[in-house]
């Protein structure tokens, strides 16, 4: 057949190319095709060899194999997946190695997991066969919440003074002016330069988020890898990062702990260990050694409470360990109403076992300077080995009235 074909004119190759590979013709070899019949009669066999195979190709839709390789690799797909696949489908690559079949190893084998379609993520069991630390680190992992709604709550609590609220972490410092009033409350200063009032345009936001940045550095508060285009795109991971900066610096790291600056080896504490310190001294009953699991029946708040203030929880110790959000509740609402410790932190949260250090050392920072409030209700802790009777009563034999002292605790 290849001597056949290499001995046809060239025209008539084009009809030898089609019959024998088995793939439709183009348009234009088409054309060229059709006008054959000017140049043959009707009569002529090589007329009918003509077009009749271009009226079968023409009207082909299949694709046939194009060599029996291609054939042998179809019959051992439709024996591999127990069903037949049309021509288009392609065969899935296996873990490990790319579509075109080379393997890969390292981190190009977890960018090329990391890039599957989102769907894969929405089946019942990823969840359960999801590593820990795969959880901790998801977008929705619980722990990232409940630091967002801190934080939030953080800020809010010292926009008040400026009239000014954030909804919205993610998006709201987008255009600087909640940012910059938030600075000038916690520094007690104002920016160094001007900024746009009404930053309706992107330049404008851009600028004054870089004017609140400039202002941090000034400050000498360092921030790691962010910058104003971060804060107004909504990076959620370095607001948050931010954020903690300025709680680190601001509620934890300014003088006011009652303890040396140096610690036994005359290394300088870092912020976590100073409050950590503080809150153990407070408490030496109770071991307090994280600011997670030590923090989850409540009765830690309750007993910090009662140490600051002697009186507002004397019977933390004889709460229910069964019931750590009531605890939680009973604590933090006292510390709101007479030590003027705001709840940027719920109950509900502070005991959840999936909360992170950062969220409840946000809380936790504001005791050092709390102070109590006048007409608190204090109340003696009781103490039934400590209680005496006073007063008439009947001797058990001789039925005789006796005295026994009453006193009150």
């Amino acid at each position: 057949m290849k001597g056949i074909g290499a001995s046809l004119p060239p025209i008539l190759c084009i009809v030898y190319r089609g019959v024998t590979s088995g793939t439709n013709l183009t348009l234009m070899e088409f054309c060229v095709l059709i006008k054959l019949h000017k140049y043959t009669t009707p009569g002529d066999p090589f007329f009918s060899l003509v077009l009749i195979p271009l009226f079968l190709l023409s009207h082909s839709h299949k694709v046939k194999p194009s060599s029996e390789r291609e054939r042998e690799r179809e019959r051992e797909r439709e024996r591999g997946s127990g069903r037949s696949t049309d021509s288009t489908s392609k065969p899935q690559p296996v873990n490990g190695e790319r579509p075109d079949g080379i393997k890969m190893s390292g981190s190009h084998l977890r960018q090329h997991q990391s890039a599957q379609p989102a769907f894969n993520a929405l089946s019942p069991d990823k969840d359960a066969d999801m590593p820990a630390t795969e959880k901790d680190l998801a977008e929705d992992a619980p722990w990232k919440k409940i630091q967002q709604n801190t934080f939030t709550r953080w800020c809010n609590e010292h926009l008040k003074c400026v009239n000014k609220r954030i909804a919205n972490l993610q998006t709201d410092l987008g255009d600087g002016l909640r940012l910059i009033g938030l600075l000038e409350v916690l520094s007690q200063k104002k920016m160094f330069r001007k900024y746009n009032q009404r930053p309706t345009f992107r330049q404008m936001q851009l600028e004054n988020v870089s004017v609140a940045l400039e202002f941090l550095d000034k400050e000498n508060i360092k921030l790691v890898s962010i910058d104003s285009k971060a804060i107004v795109d909504g990076n959620l991971k370095l607001i948050l990062g931010m954020v903690w900066t300025l709680i680190l610096h601001y509620s934890i790291s300014m003088p006011m702990w009652d303890e040396e600056e140096e610690g036994g080896d005359g290394q300088q504490k870092t912020p976590k260990q100073r409050l950590l310190g503080w809150i153990q001294n407070k408490l030496p009953e109770i071991p307090i050694h994280n600011f997670s699991r030590d923090w989850q029946s409540g009765r830690a708040l309750g007993a910090l409470v009662d140490s600051c203030a002697p009186g507002l929880c004397p019977d933390w110790d004889q709460w229910d360990q069964t019931k750590p959000v009531d605890n939680a509740r009973e604590a933090m609402q006292q510390a709101d109403d007479w030590l003027g410790i705001p709840q940027v932190i719920t109950p509900e949260e502070i005991v959840d076992p999936n909360v992170d250090e950062h969220s409840v050392m946000t809380y936790l920072s504001q005791f050092p300077k709390s102070k109590l409030k006048p007409g608190a209700p204090l109340r003696p802790k009781l103490n039934p080995k400590k209680a005496r009777a006073y007063g008439p009563g009947t001797h058990p034999h001789t039925h005789t009235h006796t005295r026994f002292p009453v006193s009150h605790l």
